[in-house]
């Protein structure tokens, strides 16, 4: 077997004599991942093979049935349930889960900022999927936009958390760094702290500053610096990243409060920053598309923007 990414079956092959591979859905670190039909029922599903390399290092096989057995102990609408696990001809371990006709969150971020009345729901609803996960004592680890598709049904756009790859059940040891995407991760995880409920909750925090702005709170395209970032300098408001928009301030609140830097100071759970978010209200008219200001890493703020930070700064603390 050749240390390749590419495709570990062509489309037709029976696995397991029971499966049917369709054609190819993505690829990624990890794996493959195919649509297929379970033949004897009919049934569209999906399947991800673990790369044919990593079939041969015990820790990425213990890690690839982590996520098979860790999904499938959630049974919630907004996570992507987990049918199968086993070994196909060659002894290479797939996963079988149910197949979401969707698309990711990443894709619709590359699309820019949307409004407050999308980004709220899609986040609710990946809040949901964390708080069925948190009350069974399991941290996801990576959460982040790639991780969560989005399907349609009846024209309402339903979220599916995916890859639990990196989660654990429990306390994580201390001072293992559990993994995860740079731009995603907390900084106590940055730090060398395990993944917990409260980082799960500061990588959602990412993911709603991208609905709102289409642009990561930091930025940079070097792992390292990104990173460093993440860990000195302060989150720039969302709206100061808009042209033509404000936000509710109860909404800017909210993200600055995912973002906090220490995890106490975030929210409590996933009910209270869904709470949070179902609080907040929009002035009438004001829920329009927005003109994103050219992504600028914080050095390039304008000195009467980063006075706007300062003053909403000294807002919440009065």
């Amino acid at each position: 077997m050749s240390e390749s990414l590419g495709p570990v079956r062509a489309p037709g092959t029976v696995v397991a004599g029971r499966y049917l591979l369709g054609d190819q859905l993505g690829a990624g670190g990890m794996g493959v991942v195919y649509s297929a039909t379970h033949i004897a029922l009919g049934r569209p599903v999906a399947i991800k093979f673990l790369h044919p390399y990593l079939a041969r290092r015990p820790e990425a096989v213990t890690r690839f049935r982590t996520e098979a057995t860790t999904a499938a102990r959630l049974a919630h609408p907004n996570v992507v349930t987990v049918v199968d696990y086993r070994e196909d001809e060659e002894r290479i371990p797939f996963l079988v889960m149910e197949y979401v006709s969707g698309y990711s969150l990443r894709s619709v971020i590359a699309d820019g900022p949307m409004p407050v009345s999308r980004a709220i729901p899609l986040t609710i609803q990946i809040l949901a999927a964390l708080r069925a996960a948190h009350e069974s004592d399991i941290v996801h680890g990576d959460v982040k936009s790639e991780n969560v598709l989005i399907e349609l049904r009846r024209g309402d756009e339903h979220v599916k958390l995916v890859d639990f790859g990196l989660a654990h059940v429990g306390r994580a040891a201390e001072g293992v760094i559990t993994g995860g995407t740079p731009g995603y991760l907390a900084p106590e995880i940055i730090l060398g702290g395990p993944s917990t409920p409260a980082s799960d909750l500061y990588s959602v925090g990412v993911i709603l500053y991208e609905l709102l702005t289409g642009a990561a709170p930091f930025a940079s395209d070097v792992s390292v610096e990104l990173l460093a970032s993440q860990l000195r300098d302060d989150v720039v408001p969302p709206s100061f990243r808009l042209e033509g928009r404000e936000l509710p301030r109860s909404l800017e609140d909210a993200v600055a409060r995912a973002l906090e830097r220490e995890p106490a100071r975030r929210f409590a759970d996933a009910a209270a920053f869904s709470a949070a978010l179902r609080a907040v209200r929009m002035p009438a008219g004001r829920d329009a598309d927005a003109t994103p200001i050219q992504v600028m890493h914080r050095a390039d703020v304008t000195t009467s923007k980063l006075l706007g930070v300062q003053e909403l700064r000294n807002r919440r603390t009065r």
